[in-house]
């Protein structure tokens, strides 16, 4: 199931969300400081205008990517995680040694 099926399936068929609901829903923090966020770049508006997307409702598609771009980092972190880990990964000894 794609990311944007997921938000059809939890918010309806529609093509955006109000920017309350945004902001509360997927960021948990406030409207105010949402568009803080996104005017210093602090999150990525994807080349939107953040008072246009207070004004008129975030895009479940600029949704779709934030939540996509998010996913791709964490995974990230994790592979490089894991490959310092077996790197720097030594034997483990036998506790009954």
């Amino acid at each position: 199931m794609t990311t944007l099926m997921v938000l059809i399936a939890q918010y309806g068929a529609v093509d955006v969300l109000p920017f309350h609901t945004v902001a509360k829903d997927l960021f948990g923090i406030t409207p105010a400081s949402f568009l803080k966020h996104l005017k210093a770049d602090e999150i990525n508006s994807f080349g939107e205008d953040p008072t246009r997307l207070k004004a008129f409702g975030v895009p479940l598609l600029w949704i779709a990517w934030q939540i996509d771009s998010r996913r791709g980092l964490a995974r990230d972190a994790m592979n490089k995680s894991t490959e310092v880990t077996l790197n720097n990964a030594r034997p483990l000894k036998s506790q009954n040694s």
